[in-house]
């Protein structure tokens, strides 16, 4: 689907009754909607390892010699989003199973295998998102955007509950279950259906 940033804005002032903009120096709203678009858009993106956000890749080894207590290290792919590392391995053959013993340090991972896959997530552009997390973006931003823009809690409550459901539902009900289950439909490759956040701390290993 064709959109951007300002269509999504644009969408969710809509479900406000507010007029859609046409960039981000449009106005004082306009302003707000830049300001609030990212951290809402990063943690729908974070919350959940969405199919169609997910990439897996061969990682190109580096030369430079790793810490001692390591043998080798990997560059990250740079479209991977912090910290969603879905899984490690030594091999992209089916069922392979998920290496434990690393370290990630920025955007290098640290471990003692020279050949490594990784399974991550990205943020795709807008146009790329299916429709059903492109209207969960909408929902949710209506809702974060619903008291500075109109200052009304009423409809920041409406939005919030369109978007994840009840508090009962503890965010992962209304149009994010919709979403997540369309999503769950998405065929993907056998090495990335197990997206577990695959975390090392052996030590001091882990994300630092």
């Amino acid at each position: 689907m064709a959109a951007s940033d300002i269509d999504v804005c644009s969408q969710a002032l809509g479900r406000l009754g507010i007029p859609p903009i046409s960039s981000f120096d449009d106005n004082r709203v306009a302003a707000t909607c830049e300001s609030f678009y990212g951290d809402v858009i990063n943690t729908l993106f974070s919350r959940y390892p969405w199919q169609f956000a997910r990439r897996y890749k061969l990682l190109d080894r580096l030369t430079a010699a790793p810490p001692a207590r390591w043998r080798y290290q990997h560059q990250l792919p740079p479209e991977m989003a912090r910290p969603q590392l879905y899984g490690v391995f030594r091999s992209n053959r089916e069922n392979a199973p998920p290496l434990k013993a690393f370290e990630v340090v920025g955007k290098v991972l640290l471990s003692n295998d020279p050949v490594l896959w990784a399974s991550y997530g990205t943020r795709p552009v807008e146009s790329d998102w299916p429709a059903p997390f492109y209207t969960l973006a909408i929902y949710a931003l209506a809702a974060a955007l619903a008291v500075p823009v109109t200052e009304d809690a009423g409809k920041a409550e409406y939005w919030q509950s369109q978007a994840f459901g009840p508090p009962s539902a503890a965010g992962l009900g209304g149009f994010f279950r919709v979403a997540r289950m369309a999503d769950a439909r998405e065929d993907v490759p056998p090495q990335m259906q197990d997206y577990s956040l695959i975390e090392a701390r052996l030590g001091s290993g882990g994300w630092r």
